[in-house]
């Protein structure tokens, strides 16, 4: 497991089987080092997705690491236009 922090990202690398137990482990020992509570407002990241067409991974990962408001929407903006079903869903 290795970790590594920047002035606003944290980063958790993690390598063994992935299974629904040790992801929610994982998931519940991020949230007791961060003092998370219920309905805290961060947002976890997984790359475990796999895609099958990779300009929309890339549109969909901009919205999902935009760090500021006007970035999301900027984002939310482009991937409607690539993909209406996709901006749909993502909302």
């Amino acid at each position: 497991m290795g970790f590594y922090l920047n002035k606003n990202e944290i980063f958790w690398l993690c390598k063994w089987d992935v299974t629904t137990y040790s992801w929610t482990w994982f998931l519940e020992q991020l949230g007791v080092d961060l003092e998370l509570y219920a309905n805290s407002d961060f947002t976890f990241i997984s790359d475990r997705q796999k895609w099958k067409d990779k300009e929309l991974k890339d549109f969909v990962w901009a919205c999902a690491t935009a760090t500021i408001v006007r970035y999301f929407e900027k984002a939310l903006e482009e991937l409607k236009k690539f993909n209406v079903e996709a901006h749909d869903w993502l909302l």
